[in-house]
């Protein structure tokens, strides 16, 4: 299920690998070697190393012991991050301008997202929504607090970190559709790809699968002029999904839809969720639409989360 992680018991661990293999038939000749004092200090050791002498069996204690610490710190460690968010966002402000006129879009927001989670951020125009979703994309950074996705903080990435981090883990999809005006549609998905050097040949098949896990397996040659409102944001999802991205970030996607059209791009995001894994969180000033796709629904006022609520999906 979204969120849930497997974790792992550093106990269990520990104990799984500190133990050691029975003693073979071949080393049952000798279980005991008396010592210095008398048979009442006798040795009970393992078959087969009793004629190495104390010395040997201490040795071999505390490389175990250092085996067993070393193991509890990888389980640790694998525990942590298999409980670790997607998307971790602390104490983010976000201000622009300064002084009596300075506007603050975000007033300390702390967000968790899960890995394969479908959020839903609403909020009345203002609300800081949008700016939330630009961080998340890497287009703005914040004021103060940190966004870290996959525990990377994005504030410590260069430039050409920051550009990496749009063109490989995330996928941005728009209220406008951005497509490239007589170009096909095959053409408009394959854009990124083509940016990113990729053979023409595997470019080509990749945007045809995304444009046919869509529903537009039959349109790849079309123009936009060509497509229909909700087939335009089709292809524009498809694109966003070219490279693979872990997270896809949508911006009002179905803001310039009819109702029905926005119905079948909503169902879309959500089977792609489900087929696909991907993460998804999207803003929209529509609760009703939110509340039919989404698995979780954050509402925004002020620049503050001011509820966070989980659906049953």
């Amino acid at each position: 299920q979204p969120g849930e992680r497997a974790s792992a018991n550093p106990a269990q661990v520990a104990s799984a690998t500190t133990s050691d293999p029975p003693a073979t038939a071949s080393a049952l000749d000798s279980t005991e070697d008396a010592t210095p004092g008398g048979p009442e200090h006798a040795i009970s050791r393992p078959a087969g190393i009793s004629r190495l002498g104390p010395r040997f069996t201490a040795t071999r204690a505390r490389v175990a012991g250092t085996r067993a610490h070393r193991f509890v710190e990888v389980a640790n460690l694998a525990h942590h991050t298999l409980l670790m968010p997607l998307v971790e966002m602390r104490g983010v402000t976000r201000r622009y301008g300064d002084g009596a006129s300075a506007v603050h879009a975000l007033r300390g927001v702390d967000l968790d997202v899960d890995d394969g989670e479908f959020l839903a951020v609403i909020g009345r125009s203002g609300s800081g929504k949008s700016t939330l979703l630009n961080l998340l994309a890497g287009l703005d950074s914040p004021t103060g607090g940190s966004v870290r996705i996959s525990g990377e903080d994005l504030a410590h990435l260069s430039g050409d970190g920051l550009a990496r981090y749009r063109a490989t883990r995330i996928g941005i999809v728009f209220q406008s559709f951005h497509l490239l005006p007589g170009r096909s549609a095959l053409a408009n998905v394959e854009t990124p790809l083509v940016i990113d050097g990729v053979p023409r040949d595997e470019r080509r098949e990749r945007a045809r699968e995304a444009l046919t896990s869509v529903g537009l397996g039959e349109r790849v040659e079309h123009s936009p002029s060509e497509l229909s409102g909700g087939e335009q944001q089709r292809v524009a999802i498809a694109r966003a999904l070219v490279r693979g991205p872990e997270l896809l970030v949508c911006d009002e996607p179905t803001g310039n839809l009819d109702s029905t059209t926005a119905d079948e791009v909503a169902e879309l995001l959500l089977e792609l969720r489900r087929e696909r894994g991907v993460t998804v969180v999207i803003v929209t000033h529509e609760e009703e639409l939110a509340r039919r796709c989404a698995s979780r629904i954050v509402t925004m006022v002020d620049g503050r989360i001011a509820s966070d609520e989980r659906q049953e999906r």
